[in-house]
């Protein structure tokens, strides 16, 4: 072979070896938010422990498919296996879980839930939310920004008493809609909640007595604002 030849394979050779490292190298795109199961409204859920013949398993909320228009977090969740059903006990949310996810209007916490915090920016940017339920009273922390920047977000009900202004971090309800509404267990802890949410954010908050209908909360909630 002569030498210019000798050349040319060895170039071929190099470059073929580049591609080649190169190939292997080059970044996988992973789902940051990598999950087990995902339930029908398109809530995912990320294992945490597994299940013994005693105890259930444990699992936490990592987030949702794409477009999720609905989020309900039950107290556990069920897997789909053929072979046995095992059950798995909720009992967490990722930090920013839901964030920027623009399609999401109701979201809800079951009542035997075992959930203890909303965690930072865990709903922030949810433009089109419009409802929150968090009837689990093991609620104790509501995270910095969680509900930052959902400007439609018009009634949430808190059933915990456990939380403070402490625990409700800042800006948890900045750029909500003005006048949303807060039911409480009674309207005593309504007009508690609305003075939290006012200091984390909240504009022009409205207590509302749980008993009553919204119509005659105006009245109890603007003699609040005298005091």
């Amino acid at each position: 072979m002569s030498k210019s030849g000798m050349i040319s394979k060895v170039i071929a050779m190099s470059t073929a070896l580049f591609i080649g490292v190169s190939f292997v190298m080059a970044p996988v795109k992973v789902n940051a938010a990598a999950y087990d199961f995902e339930d029908e409204n398109g809530v995912r859920y990320q294992i945490k422990t597994n299940p013994t013949e005693e105890d259930n398993g444990t699992c936490i909320v990592v987030g949702g498919k794409k477009n999720i228009t609905t989020v309900e977090i039950p107290m556990s969740y069920s897997s789909d296996d053929e072979e046995e059903e095992d059950e798995y006990d909720v009992v967490g949310i990722k930090k920013g879980a839901f964030k920027g996810c623009k399609k999401i209007t109701y979201v809800s916490i079951d009542s035997d839930s075992a959930i203890t915090s909303i965690p930072n920016n865990a709903f922030e940017g949810c433009t089109k939310l419009k409802k929150v339920e968090l009837e689990n009273e093991t609620l104790k922390t509501i995270g910095k920004n969680a509900f930052k920047n959902c400007k439609n977000l018009s009634s949430i009900s808190i059933e915990s008493t456990d939380l403070s202004l402490k625990n409700i971090k800042t800006d948890a309800f900045k750029n909500t809609k003005k006048g949303m509404q807060v039911s409480g267990y009674d309207l005593a802890h309504s007009k508690k909640l609305k003075k939290m949410i006012e200091k984390r954010g909240g504009n022009k908050v409205k207590a509302v007595d749980p008993d009553k209908d919204s119509d005659d909360d105006d009245d109890d909630d603007s003699e609040d604002d005298e005091e």
